[in-house]
């Protein structure tokens, strides 16, 4: 929520490098900690740098992009989403065998520094949008903070759009964190036939988003993303009913893999529809949907735990 106000009064690219520059500090610092409490506290202000990357980078996406070029870019986006989950652990689990968890927490480092270079380099400079509208203060405080998100809030349609990427977002990372339960323990498969299934599943994820420019030829995005809900409340009802008279997990896998085909079509779009509202306030915009996100996937991960 921070990055993202921050962003929209003083550009996109600053807030990067600071944010990026206190993940790979914070990164380093881990290394050296003598306590788990020491560990706790570093690693949250590793999230705080780490988090401003997705949120002011949606913001610089939607700054330079527009229409069918803009879903093109959050496609490209959620496809490297998808892909991070799969590589992520077989990378960590070489890293922990090679030099003990230390090696984690330098790697997390020199890709933050490659991130501050790149960023460095390539990102363009954007006009503060704030500071270039008319009427708004020329300088960030908390009063102008929660101006601005009352300003996004009141925007209905992004609103709608962001309640729907919620359930997206928290569908997949509420079948992230119960995989292993459904595959190895319901399911007796081994760790490496989870990892390919896991591979095989990630997949259905970025062709749900390979599928939205094919689709686009024949409806607005707007239609697609209605279809898409009415096709995913079909598979997510077969899913159901499987779970309650399947005997084996085979089945259950397959519609997963189905059920993650418009998870990977609905996050960009929305994400997309849902930005197109917004130039001055982009970055409030961005940091509330991030911030819905996590929040909704945080009670529905607590349902699912009770359940």
């Amino acid at each position: 929520m921070f990055w993202g106000s921050l962003s929209d009064y003083y550009g996109r690219k600053n807030p990067i490098l600071l944010a990026t520059a206190l993940y790979t500090v914070s990164s380093f610092a881990s290394i050296y900690v003598t306590s788990i409490e020491q560990l706790w506290m570093i690693r949250f202000l590793q999230a705080f740098g780490g988090c401003a990357g997705v949120v002011v980078g949606r913001a610089a996406v939607n700054d330079l992009f527009v229409n069918e070029q803009r879903t093109k870019v959050f496609s490209l986006l959620v496809i490297i989403s998808g892909i991070a989950p799969v590589i992520a652990p077989t990378i960590g689990n070489l890293l922990l065998k090679q030099w003990h968890w230390h090696g984690v927490f330098n790697t997390m480092a020199v890709l933050g520094a490659c991130t501050i270079l790149l960023t460095w380099v390539f990102l363009p400079k954007t006009k503060p949008a704030l500071i270039a509208g008319e009427g708004k203060a020329k300088g960030l405080s908390v009063k102008e903070m929660l101006k601005g998100y009352v300003r996004v809030m009141k925007v209905w349609p992004f609103m709608v759009y962001t309640i729907i990427g919620c359930m997206a977002y928290g569908g997949l990372m509420v079948y992230v964190s119960n995989a292993p339960f459904l595959i190895m323990e319901k399911g007796g498969m081994t760790g490496d036939t989870f990892a390919l299934i896991f591979a095989v599943n990630s997949l259905g994820l970025m062709l749900g988003t390979y599928l939205i420019n094919f689709f686009l030829k024949y409806m607005t995005l707007k239609k697609l993303v209605r279809y898409t809900l009415l096709v995913q409340l079909l598979i997510s009802a077969l899913l159901v009913t499987t779970s309650l008279v399947s005997t084996s997990v085979i089945p259950l896998l397959v519609l997963v893999f189905l059920n993650l085909i418009p998870i990977g079509l609905l996050l960009p779009a929305t994400t997309s529809l849902g930005l197109a509202y917004f130039k001055e306030d982009s970055g409030a915009a961005s940091a509330l949907m991030g911030f819905l996100q996590l929040l909704f996937t945080g009670i529905l991960s607590a349902v699912v735990s009770f359940l």
